[in-house]
């Protein structure tokens, strides 16, 4: 018959064995994690988080603007207004139909090669400065010259731009006045020759009148009892005839207009004079046509069609002749062009614009930094908030760390919670010891064994076990913080125990339990340290004297928590897991990533380890987590207060943290395990 010690020898070693079997790489099923949805990404938060980016985006692309403002020359525009007014009424109602186009046509004569030649031919534009280096005069002009007519009204604005500002008033003033010395050159020459081709018609159709009479006369002298009974308006002829006189006077009507309001340099005025040709040519077609026939009554009525034609045609050439005489003096001394705003000096510089310039490197720093900012963000993998753990993760939170304050020693950071009981820290840890006893699986439902684990090295685990196991201990529970990392061993350094003798010299039977287990200064809390590191640390957890031991440390303290390797690297962690009651996975802020918190997460549920959820350690502040309990109490991190006196009449050489404190030295490292 078996006793109960035996039985529970065996009942240990049976779960060891079943722990190793779920463990083989045969590919376990994993236990479904937790659905949890996992929160979207915040585009602001991401940002927000790698600021600095932003920040030196947008200092660089500041940087280069000012370098760009002060190594290019800046350039100084004076703009010029003019209107160019109707000659006449009747240049006024062409206006309507051809003042768009005729505007634009003369923007471009302003920006001609000609009328910027002439102006450079002016003394006081060819002495200036700004010519004196520039091989191709022209070709900078029209660089730098600008015409364009308003929008709303036919205002056209000349603008020319300068490295001096006097330099572009002139340019533009000496502009407008080639422009309008131009205009007026030609203006002449068009009247003159307007003028002649008046008088060339006019002597034509005087010659075509007297021709038409004479040819009458002859035919009545010739049958004296012809009678004409009509207009001729029946005979087909002679309607030809009238259609092609009313074609050629509407035709050189308008080619006279066009020429006696904007000059032969108009580009509809040749198309105005092949049409004048083409309906004089059809007008002469027809009238030899009408001619041709021998009826004399019919040659008669195409004669008087023809007269009836020339007769107006030559009174209206005659009075036109008379108007262009009349005003020739006028139009020789007014010119059409009125100069609304003349060109003046403009001190502030056109180009660059410092404004625009420093406004558009601002928003191309920013877009740009927020561009790299969400695209480094994106391949970050750390585990940044609460949020993201949750979702990642898949486990229940059990408390946020704060980072602790200043640089402290490995001792201070492991004992902050017996040293400084009312700091953030402590409140911190005591709320994670009221998550693992009110948790479904925790120590409240009287879970022995406690393992505290991490992903990789470097999270805090075995600062965050000894601080959970101080925690516990304040409570007036028996508890043992047991060193099971085999690979590097800490906790002897952070509690100020020695190693020589631990957990190894009594699995080895070097040494007794009772010599092993040591008192810290906690009370409460003992520890029994790693000892020597074992050749074999996998087979030494999994062996049966382990089992054992744990089974006498079970009858002898209330709880034991376990300070393991991270999971991630070897298989300690994962033996352990598999035999105790429950597991506590530890991520560190902005360190633990998201492969590297699954995979923890999976190795450990693979074996059965009973996960209650995660601790998030070394949180700074403002980064996407929570963290409660400071300014509550109102007093700074590390406030030397002594430490309550324990329910067992603590030792008296750690019942006082500041004491303990004043004792502890301080270190240049912060990094803990």
């Amino acid at each position: 018959m078996l006793d109960r010690n035996q039985q529970q020898m065996i009942l240990r070693s049976q779960q060891q064995a079943a722990a190793l079997a779920a463990y083989v790489p045969q590919g376990p099923v994993l236990p479904p994690a937790p659905q949890q949805e996992e929160a979207e990404p915040n585009v602001f938060a991401a940002i927000f988080r790698h600021a600095w980016i932003v920040i030196l985006a947008l200092a660089l692309s500041l940087g280069a603007a000012c370098v760009y403002l002060n190594r290019t020359e800046p350039l100084y525009t004076s703009a010029a207004r003019i209107y160019i007014q109707p000659a006449s009424q009747r240049a006024t109602e062409l206006q309507a139909a051809e003042r768009g186009s005729y505007l634009y046509t003369q923007c471009e004569l302003i920006k001609s090669p000609p009328l910027l030649s002439a102006l450079l031919e002016d003394p006081d534009v060819k002495n200036l400065p700004v010519f004196s280096q520039i091989p191709s005069q022209i070709a900078y002009l029209r660089k730098h010259v600008e015409v364009e007519v308003g929008r709303k009204d036919d205002i056209i604005t000349i603008s020319v731009e300068s490295p001096n500002a006097a330099e572009s008033a002139t340019l533009v003033n000496a502009l407008v006045d080639a422009y309008i010395n131009d205009r007026k050159t030609k203006a002449e020459g068009t009247g003159n020759a307007l003028l002649a081709r008046l008088e060339s018609d006019k002597s034509k159709m005087e010659k075509e009148l007297k021709d038409t009479q004479q040819q009458i006369s002859t035919i009545r002298r010739s049958d004296p009892n012809l009678q004409i009974q009509g207009s001729g308006g029946e005979n087909p002829a002679i309607q030809q005839v009238l259609v092609a006189q009313q074609n050629l006077i509407a035709a050189r009507n308008a080619l006279r207009d066009a020429e006696q309001t904007w000059g032969s340099q108009n580009r509809n005025i040749q198309a105005l004079q092949q049409r004048a040709v083409q309906a004089d040519d059809d007008y002469r077609f027809a009238r030899q046509e009408a001619l041709k026939t021998s009826d004399k009554r019919q040659q008669i009525e195409a004669l008087q069609a023809i007269e009836t034609y020339v007769r107006p045609e030559l009174e209206n050439l005659r009075r036109r002749i008379n108007e262009l005489q009349i005003s020739d003096d006028v139009y020789r001394t007014i010119t059409p062009v009125m100069v609304i705003e003349p060109g003046e000096a403009i001190t502030k510089p056109s180009f660059p614009k410092k404004t625009n310039t420093l406004a558009l490197a601002a928003v191309v720093g920013l877009i740009l930094g927020s561009t790299l900012a969400l695209i480094r963000d994106r391949m970050d993998t750390r585990l940044r908030t609460i949020e993201e753990v949750q979702g990642i993760v898949g486990l229940p939170i059990l408390g946020v760390v704060p980072r602790m304050p200043g640089r402290r020693t490995a001792v201070a950071r492991a004992m902050a919670v017996h040293l400084d009981p009312r700091s953030e820290v402590s409140e911190a840890y005591r709320t994670i010891r009221t998550a693992v006893y009110f948790s479904g699986q925790g120590m409240g439902n009287r879970a022995k064994t406690l393992l505290v684990t991490s992903p990789e090295p470097g999270d805090g685990k075995t600062t965050s076990a000894s601080n959970l196991a101080i925690a516990i201990a304040q409570t007036g529970r028996n508890i043992l913080l047991l060193d099971a990392d085999f690979r590097k061993p800490t906790q002897h350094k952070n509690l100020d125990v020695k190693d020589a003798v631990g957990l190894s010299s009594v699995l080895a039977g070097i040494e007794s339990l009772e010599r092993a287990i040591q008192r810290t200064g906690v009370e409460g809390l003992d520890i029994l340290p790693c000892g020597p590191i074992p050749e074999n640390p996998s087979e030494i957890l999994n062996s049966q004297e382990f089992g054992e031991l744990i089974d006498r440390l079970a009858m002898k303290y209330d709880h034991i928590l376990f300070d393991s390797p991270p999971a991630n690297l070897v298989t300690d962690a994962r033996i352990l897991g598999a035999v105790c009651d429950a597991t506590i996975l530890v991520l560190r802020a902005e360190k633990s990533t998201r492969k590297a918190a699954e995979h923890a997460r999976n190795s450990l549920l693979s074996v059965g380890a009973n996960v209650l959820g995660v601790i998030v350690n070394d949180v700074p502040r403002g980064r996407g987590y929570e963290v409660y309990g400071g300014t509550y109490y109102g007093m700074p991190e590390m406030r030397h207060a002594p430490t309550p006196a324990s329910r067992r009449g603590g030792n008296a050489d750690h019942g006082n943290g500041t004491d303990q404190l004043s004792r502890l030295p301080r270190s240049t490292s912060d990094v803990s395990e």
